[in-house]
């Protein structure tokens, strides 16, 4: 069981009970720091990570510059937390707007403030360009049903409102591609202090298959920001591990072959170079097959990336 102690005693308490009127918080600084630096480091084999703090879950704005210090963005769901993040600073695409049963002007503020704007639901796209106009980013909430298990605080997902069906993500994105959307983000969330790690293992698996489901796969990940240099290590790499299986296999059938060839009195030879060569005439292979579809895809316009 993980122990945890506070950064004060006793008597600290009582004296800083004495200055300032009770009740009162008291934020440990050095603590959250810590603890957001310990999270950017974790995901910092992934250079464009931004984590979004939760601003309903301490709309102080003394924390938010502190995490805005941080490098941390600000997930805000209502006027009040989109100006809170304002003034602490946080703004243009460090700020996720999402919410649901959204008024006009809350969109036409999170559109000001340069925003991601997170649409909750299908419906909300003639509302949005209605009311604030389309950005060149969006990003929309998928709702899993039955694929995934929420838990005791969020409840089941078929039973929740929010979210987009598989069916209305693939047409949202087909008619926001078509109205001029260039860039594409993909959000859900099926738990809430869910403290299972795998849970979220899970949950990104699942965004990520469904990003890559269909034939246009890489040009959804285009469309979701992926770098050319990402592309090429992805499809060279499939490339290689094919070789690697491929020829690993075939090596297999070749030793237990030679064996029964040299029991029959045809000896055979199997020498490293010959080893070394074959295999890198197999990875020469696979990689020069994996040009052609690589160039093709690098020269992808995501906005074809969900013609039907």
């Amino acid at each position: 069981m993980t122990v945890k102690s506070v950064p004060f005693t006793a008597a600290d308490l009582e004296r800083i009970a004495g200055r300032h009127p009770t009740p009162f918080h008291i934020y440990d600084e050095k603590a959250i720091r810590e603890t957001a630096r310990g999270l950017l480091r974790a995901f910092a084999w992934a250079p464009d990570f931004r984590e979004y703090f939760a601003v309903k879950a301490c709309p102080n704005p003394y924390i938010l510059k502190l995490l805005r210090e941080e490098g941390f963005g600000a997930d805000c769901s209502s006027l009040p937390e989109l100006l809170l993040a304002q003034k602490a600073g946080i703004t243009g695409e460090s700020i996720m707007f999402s919410s649901n049963d959204t008024p006009a002007n809350e969109y036409r503020q999170a559109r000001a403030l340069g925003a991601v704007i997170n649409l909750d639901d299908f419906t909300h796209i003639p509302f949005l360009e209605e009311q604030a106009g389309l950005p060149e980013l969006l990003c929309l909430r998928y709702n899993p049903g039955p694929l995934r298990e929420g838990n005791a605080i969020i409840g089941k997902p078929e039973e929740a409102k929010y979210g987009f069906t598989r069916a209305q993500l693939f047409e949202g994105y087909r008619i926001l591609r078509d109205r001029g959307v260039k860039r594409f983000g993909l959000h859900t969330m099926v738990a809430s202090n869910e403290l299972n790690p795998q849970y979220f293992v899970d949950t990104a698996r699942m965004l990520y298959a469904l990003v890559v489901e269909q034939r246009a796969e890489f040009g959804v990940l285009k469309a979701m920001g992926a770098s050319r240099g990402f592309l090429c290590r992805v499809v060279l790499g499939q490339a290689l591990l094919i070789a690697l299986v491929g020829y690993g296999a075939g090596l297999g059938l070749t030793l237990p072959l030679i064996s029964v060839m040299h029991s029959l009195g045809t000896p055979m030879t199997l020498t490293w170079p010959l080893v070394v060569g074959g295999f890198a005439a197999v990875v020469a292979v696979c990689l020069g097959a994996a040009i052609l579809p690589l160039l093709k895809l690098l020269r992808l316009e995501p906005a074809l990336v969900f013609r039907g």
